[in-house]
């Protein structure tokens, strides 16, 4: 994000809400969909054979790998010893499986069914029949199931895990949370564990918690590049974007997409992936030049493709992807299905900010808080938008209410810093504590760019102090893109003046 006057690239800085990041690991029980760019999380049910059946299956000489059949030999197969033996629960709960896997979602059930006749105690029927009806969000019946399933295995981390999200798809979530602490005591050395709690942490925005999950599941499993990711996401909730900057770069050295695009050049969703990556470590460049392998991206991701031209300076091609993306109603058919994600109303507010639409971007930011919203971009982004139209005193309450919230969250001191410097209303001007601001900002900043530098030009000269002014200006323009130098060379004349700068752009 910029607080300076002229660009207003409102980036966003948390984790894109656009669908990229889909890590899978058949060894686990779940899936994640991970929603980078927020918060909100979309859990999916991995329907498993379960592994002492696989095992019996594989001690029968005819039976081919599992990993070479597929769910219609499997059914092919299943059912031939279900002819042999109707009273093989094994087969039935492997047919069932395979069935899940085919979307065959009543026959599954019809086997779960089956297995509970011939074997009440059977606790693995109540296992799939509860994912069956958790992948249909009857999650009060999934829950009944699963419940059943637990009474039978009480530390079945499976159940637990799917327990969980069904709890929290209904609102219950001391019951989720408990179930989520229950798998972090069954295996305190599990690093994915930690991980999942994790996700469900960053969900209710509980951004240091779910940092801590994620770091204790990096001490367990350095090399999982997810585990840094998420992390970052959790930093950049705090506001602690040096941090959430260094755990990007990693995720970025430790990424399998390199490899996977490298075997098959063709694999859109791996660019997609990368892309991401690229982009939340700010390497806006890279990062386009995946995006723009996909063939048919989505708004959303047109939206991040307008950022990285944003960022490579091409303003105007950026602004008419946005004003595209608006006009296609983007989030809007997800704010439709999730009203009460506020990522989403965080995500269109950037968009409506760098279009100049303050007055919508405040309706949106603030309906973000109320839905609960906690993050300090929120408030610096309201804080600018404010700015922009001269609302002078809600600006300042919400520029230092960013970082009384986060400390370490730089645009914070970047924005208050300007407006105290340059504000055309001189009872919001303070030299003194302007030149402060800045100086922490650039204190905070991974990589100060023009902009930091502009802010403390513009506070220097308001101290007196133009020659370090006009130093500062210089190099702010040697920085600056084409479209920012004009302003940045109206402003390094002042100092050379040893006039201040007000900032009066209507």
């Amino acid at each position: 994000m910029k607080y300076s006057r002229g660009p207003r690239d409102q980036e966003p800085q948390h984790c894109y809400n656009g669908h990229l990041f889909q890590p899978m690991d058949e060894d686990l029980v779940m899936k994640f969909l991970f929603i980078i760019f927020g918060a909100g999380y979309t859990f999916w049910f991995l329907f498993l054979l379960i592994g002492e059946f696989v095992s019996s299956f594989k001690k029968r000489p005819s039976q081919r790998n599992d990993s070479e059949m597929t769910p219609e030999d499997s059914v092919t197969y299943f059912s031939k010893q279900i002819q042999k033996n109707p009273r093989d629960t094994a087969a039935y709960l492997a047919r069932s499986t395979a069935f899940y896997h085919l979307e065959q979602f009543d026959l599954a059930i019809a086997d779960c069914d089956t297995v509970t006749q011939l074997e009440p105690q059977n606790h693995f029927a109540y296992f799939n029949r509860g994912a069956v009806y958790a992948l249909h969000k009857e999650f009060e019946k999934a829950i009944v199931e699963l419940t059943h399933c637990l009474e039978l295995k009480p530390d079945l981390a499976d159940a637990l895990f799917n327990r969980a999200y069904s709890y929290s798809s209904i609102g219950n979530i001391d019951s989720a949370l408990s179930d989520f602490n229950r798998l972090v005591e069954l295996g305190p050395h599990n690093p994915q564990h930690y991980h999942t709690r994790g996700h469900f942490l960053l969900q209710l925005q509980k951004y240091p918690e779910a940092a801590q999950d994620y770091t204790l599941a990096i001490q367990y499993a350095p090399q999982e590049w997810e585990y840094y990711f998420n992390r970052g996401c959790a930093y950049s909730k705090q506001g602690k974007l040096k941090a959430a900057r260094s755990d990007f770069e990693r995720a970025l050295e430790l990424n399998p997409f390199d490899e996977t695009i490298r075997l098959n050049p063709e694999d859109m969703e791996s660019y997609q992936q990368r892309g991401n990556l690229y982009f939340c470590a700010e390497q806006y460049q890279n990062a386009l030049d995946d995006f723009i392998q996909i063939p048919e991206p989505s708004t959303e991701l047109q939206v991040l493709i307008g950022y990285c031209y944003l960022r490579s300076d091409d303003v105007e091609k950026a602004k008419s992807i946005f004003r595209e993306a608006l006009e296609q109603n983007v989030y809007g058919e997800a704010i439709n299905l999730n009203s009460a994600d506020s990522t989403l109303f965080l995500d269109r507010a950037y968009l409506l900010l760098n279009l100049d639409e303050f007055e919508r971007a405040i309706e949106d930011l603030t309906h973000a808080m109320n839905l609960g919203e906690q993050s300090a971009e929120l408030l610096a982004a309201r804080g600018t938008a404010y700015y922009e139209l001269h609302h002078f005193q809600k600006a300042k309450l919400d520029f230092e209410a960013a970082i009384q919230q986060a400390p370490e969250f730089h645009p914070g001191y970047n924005g208050l810093a300007w407006m105290m410097a340059t504000c055309p209303d001189p009872e919001f001007r303070d030299a003194r504590q302007s030149l402060g601001l800045a100086r922490k900002n650039l204190e905070l900043h991974p990589e100060p760019e023009w902009s930091d530098l502009g802010t403390l030009a513009a506070a220097l000269a308001a101290t007196g102090d133009f020659e370090e002014a006009i130093r500062m200006g210089k190099e702010s323009l040697s920085l600056a893109p084409k479209h920012e130098q004009a302003e940045c060379e109206t402003r390094l004349e002042c100092y050379e003046r040893h006039e201040v700068y007000i900032d009066t752009t209507e």
